[in-house]
């Protein structure tokens, strides 16, 4: 339970803390303190009136100044409701333009606008919240009607399109809660628990204004309606931004632009929506991105998530999934995220012609081939970097093999459904593996998120466990020349060879145990720099304080019974060797398909032997392989 209320804590804690909250809060009492301000002189208002400015309330008794103010840069504005008004000396900088702050040709209803503000050519701005030094121009319409919490506090029905997993959304709110609630239903006190936290959230966010935070920006941009716009925002060429929380900051701002539209949804910090993307009741966890008519409705998008050019709805996706290319997305529970959607992928069979009620689980690293589609309900969660070939058509199932090829069958055979694929078992590690390691280098080095975290490590324990999982249910007594799901649980509506399976079991056996002994030269290497005794036998190197080897140290026990530590640094070598080799080998094969078919591709590609992801991979391999040569020295 205490587990489980952690969630509910998380958004209490937001409650409190909240930079969004305190600007909600601050923008409620008043940008300046009631006795700070003042009515307008005599003289200011004949100047305010020379230069071309009207007030609703002749007697301009509806407008109230604060410190510092003078009516030199209000220009042919009309005023048509109450306004509070600070000084306009300072100068704000648009696109490396220094521009007076002040209000220029604009017509205001309720408004306050802060110190250093710039408002010019708005059609209506109207129950407006403008901070120090924003900037609405060239804009039709800024308003606020009503109450709003700016799409906090709604339910979205993530993964199944007619609820079941829906979630209260806030815009604080962290992956890792997301993933929890939708999927602990069960745990009824917790699901009550979060609705009422969330409640209390968006009624702390509550409010009767449009924000625009410190140095924000809303330019050229036809209508905004109660929306909260976060410190450093833009908001540009947007079509249309309503009931929404843009959180930004100076060194994460979000933009909103390029003919846009983003409605009753949350966008975090450094995420973009852009060239006519269009998310509705969604929520883009920080540094997501919609773009290129990209659409999204009804979802949660993980943090460096880009969505461009296709059709996203009702999923929760993680970090790092590429959709590039037209493609549809639907009902999908994609927590660890890491995979890719290829163009024409329709993976979106969520209707039964009853209801729209069925859902997909995807594991990390998935990739979805060029025009595939895939049937509803499915599973691919035990089946975590795995690769769906060009033009599958799969049936319900549930996959438990990692690092498979699923591919349409290449020949009919007796007994054989021809509406069932091949599955190879552990294809990607034993003919792939470049594509598992470069993107692994390329996730960290492209990693924006400050608040998520995120497993980089492809061979971690998690990962491991599944692979010995899937190795044990490929050590079968009967041996056959084909396998259907009756003969071997897992493997779903597919068929496999009995060639796939010796070089799945295989493939699996090699990188578990590289696993280990990767483990075992770490731990030899610390216990060595820290001037500890390295014991002869491995089973007596216990740390129990150490999870980690402990999981590889229990492997270790399994697949090197009575070997010796030199010997196992040794192998450990000649793996790593291996899997330089398989690297380069992979490139290299890319290369001479290319050779073969375009004439000048030697020209135009990078060589395996130039390529900076297998050098690296050549000098990893050279520096692991020193440090187990020095613990096997010092041993």
């Amino acid at each position: 339970m205490a587990i489980s209320h952690a969630q509910v804590r998380n958004v209490r804690s937001a409650i409190n803390t909240s930079a969004f909250l305190k600007d909600v809060a601050r923008a409620r009492k008043g940008l300046f303190p009631t006795r700070t301000l003042r009515r307008l002189s005599t003289a200011e208002i004949q100047q305010l009136e020379k230069q071309g400015n009207t007030s609703q309330s002749k007697t301009w008794d509806n407008i109230r100044v604060g410190p510092g103010f003078t009516a030199e840069n209000i220009r042919n504005t009309a005023f048509l409701g109450k306004a509070v008004l600070g000084a306009f000396r300072e100068t704000v900088i648009i696109d490396g333009i220094c521009c007076q702050s002040g209000i220029y040709n604009a017509t205001l209803g309720n408004v306050q606008v802060g110190n250093g503000a710039l408002v010019h050519e708005v059609g209506l701005l109207s129950s407006v919240a403008l901070f120090e030094k924003s900037v609405c121009m060239h804009c039709g319409t800024i308003a606020h009607q009503g109450e709003s919490s700016f799409g906090n506090g709604q339910r979205v029905n993530i993964t199944i399109e007619t609820g079941g997993r829906a979630i209260p959304v806030h815009a604080d709110m962290s992956l890792q809660n997301a993933i929890h609630i939708a999927t602990h239903r069960s745990d009824a006190p917790l699901q009550a628990a979060y609705q009422s936290a969330v409640k209390a959230y968006a009624v702390a966010a509550s409010s009767r204004w449009t924000i625009i935070g410190p140095g924000a920006r809303i330019s050229n941009s036809a209508c905004v309606k109660n929306t909260f716009l976060g410190e450093a925002g833009l908001i540009d060429n947007a079509l249309l931004v309503e009931e929404s929380t843009i959180l930004s900051s100076v060194n994460e701002p979000s933009t909103i632009n390029h003919g846009a539209l983003v409605r009753a949804s949350l966008v975090q910090w450094g995420s973009l929506v852009t060239t006519m993307g269009m998310v509705t009741e969604s929520v883009l966890i920080e540094h997501a991105s919609v773009e290129r008519h990209g659409k999204v409705s009804a979802s949660v998008i993980g943090p460096n998530t880009a969505i461009g050019s296709g059709e996203v709805i009702s999923c929760l996706l993680g970090p790092f999934i590429g959709f590039h290319h037209q493609a549809l997305l639907i009902a999908s529970f994609w927590p660890m995220g890491k995979g890719n959607v290829s163009y024409g992928a329709n993976i979106g069979s969520n209707h039964t012609s009853r209801a729209p009620d069925q859902e997909n689980w995807i594991g990390e690293g998935f990739f979805f081939g060029l025009g595939t589609n895939i049937k509803f309900p499915a599973d691919f969660t035990r089946a975590p970097f795995s690769l769906l070939a060009a033009n599958c058509q799969t049936l319900p199932q549930r996959i438990c093999f990692p690092f498979s090829l699923i591919s349409p069958p290449a020949e009919i055979f007796p007994g054989i459904s021809p509406a069932i694929n091949e599955i190879s078992p552990g294809w990607v590690l034993s003919d792939n593996i470049f594509a598992i390691r470069r993107n692994e280098a390329k996730y960290r080095a492209r990693n924006r998120a400050q608040r998520t975290p995120i497993e980089f490590e492809t061979f971690r324990p998690a990962i491991i466990d599944l692979m010995v999982e899937a190795r044990a249910l490929l050590d079968i007594p009967n041996i056959k020349d084909l396998y259907t799901d009756r003969d071997i649980p897992g493997i779903g509506k597919n068929f496999m060879k009995e060639a796939g399976r010796i070089k799945g079991r295989d493939a699996y056996t090699f990188y578990i145990r590289h696993y280990c002994l990767l483990g075992l030269l770490r731990k030899v290497d610390f216990l060595l720099k820290s001037g500890k005794r390295v014991p002869a036998s491995l089973v007596e190197i216990h740390d129990r304080d150490d999870a980690r080897w402990e999981h590889e140290r229990l492997l270790l026990q399994r697949e090197f019974p009575g070997e010796t530590m030199a010997h196992c640094l040794s192998l450990l070598k000649e793996m790593q060797r291996k899997i330089a080799l398989l690297v380069q080998a992979s490139k290299e094969k890319d290369d001479a398909r290319g050779r073969q078919i375009i004439p000048d591709y030697a020209d135009a590609h990078t060589s395996a032997d130039k390529d900076l992801f297998v050098k690296e991979t050549w000098a990893e391999t050279r520096a692991l392989c020193a440090a187990a040569d020095r613990a096997s020295a010092r041993l």
